[in-house]
């Protein structure tokens, strides 16, 4: 059996983290301000940062598949041998799109950082889930509500993302007049 000063410890540390959780809720959906507000545009340059890598690793495909021996030009023309060198600018050319390639990876992981904070500062558990699987998985809206289950749509999810968004505008829109005034 255990002693009364152990179970009454135990209780203590138990309210302790109930109302440690309480105020969290509390902060969290009180008038605490989100520092970390960001725009649907913001949210979606993953995407788009995706998409310009896709575009330079085929730019980087194109390059390594490319022939640096060149048939000979028959033009009459006397041959004046110049100071190109073909093969080296192939390398720096190569070198710079991995460089640009590799930039873009680490905006991303920047990107992706900020997201997962302002995610973690929304209220909603659903409307979380539904931002991080479209703006930082890239899912297509049909695979965010089939990822969710339930009886989530595709309509449903793009809905409760468009009212969440069309909510923060407001509210901001509503702090920054209380500011001016």
């Amino acid at each position: 059996m255990r002693s009364k000063h152990h179970m009454s410890s135990t209780h203590t540390r138990r309210k302790a983290k109930a109302e440690a959780a309480l105020k969290g809720v509390i902060m969290r959906s009180g008038s605490r301000k989100r520092v970390n507000e960001m725009t649907k545009e913001e949210l979606s340059q993953i995407y788009y940062l995706n998409r310009e890598i896709i575009m330079w690793q085929k730019e980087l495909s194109k390059l390594e598949s490319k022939s640096l021996i060149k048939g000979q030009d028959f033009t009459g023309m006397p041959f004046i041998p110049g100071i190109s060198d073909k093969t080296a600018n192939a390398a720096i050319e190569k070198a710079e799109i991995q460089a640009i390639i590799q930039g873009k990876l680490t905006e991303i992981q920047v990107q992706r950082k900020r997201i997962m904070e302002y995610i973690n500062d929304v209220d909603d558990s659903l409307t979380r889930q539904i931002i991080y699987l479209r703006n930082v998985s890239c899912m297509k809206w049909r695979e965010v509500a089939d990822t969710i289950g339930g009886n989530n749509t595709e309509d449903s999810v793009k809905q409760a993302y468009k009212r969440f968004f069309e909510k923060q505008s407001k509210l901001s829109h509503m702090s920054r007049s209380r500011v001016l005034i």
